[in-house]
């Protein structure tokens, strides 16, 4: 059987920006027989947790069980209730990960609170990390103060490799000439005589 090396490693924090890691777990200790989906918001949630006066928004599987603006559900009791129920901040200013709450029996036969977590110690939730938002794009200027637009300098070099091989009789058809000898200019001899003009044509 080969060898195999086996090394020590620490294992990493979850990623606050991966969807599975990055979800916050926890139990919450209840008392089956009184406890209630208002219990589980204002004594576990607010104080216990530390979401305080932030809006949440508890679900599970079945959907939308406690929100701002869905309260009928309060006064059900948890053990009518899935057993995994998700709790989503919905606080704009620096809002916790979403929570998955596993809800088990108490331990104890006859507890405090209806609600309680593991220990007295407030639980630390991470925060959602700050997104950052996305750069405009950025047009690449000219010396001309216009930006440039993909074709321009192909279309401009070809039209100057067009100018350069277009005949020279053709650009002095284009632009006119610039000797009058060469467009064959009518003389005209006014015979100051007898008043008669005469017309060379050669």
């Amino acid at each position: 059987m080969p060898a195999r090396l086996i090394a020590p490693d620490r294992p990493q924090p979850p990623n606050p920006k991966c969807p599975v890691c990055s979800v916050f777990q926890t139990i919450a200790y209840v008392d089956m027989s009184r406890a209630t989906l208002n219990d589980l918001v204002e004594d576990f949630l607010r104080l216990q947790l530390g979401y305080g006066d932030k809006e949440i928004a508890v679900s599970s599987e079945a959907g939308i069980l406690y929100d701002p603006d869905e309260t009928e559900n309060l006064s059900r009791k948890l053990s009518d209730l899935d057993s995994f129920l998700t709790i989503i901040d919905e606080d704009d200013d620096e809002p916790f990960v979403n929570v998955v709450l596993n809800v088990q029996q108490s331990k104890e036969d006859e507890p405090e609170k209806p609600v309680k977590a593991l220990s007295d110690q407030k639980l630390e939730i991470p925060k959602k990390p700050k997104q950052e938002p996305a750069a405009p794009p950025t047009a690449v200027s000219q010396p001309n103060g216009k930006p440039e637009v993909d074709g321009d300098s192909s279309s401009t070099l070809k039209r100057t490799r067009e100018d350069e091989a277009e005949p020279r009789d053709a650009k002095k058809a284009k632009h006119g000439a610039s000797n009058p000898a060469d467009e064959g200019v009518l003389v005209v001899d006014d015979d100051g005589a007898n008043g008669a003009i005469l017309i060379d044509d050669d």
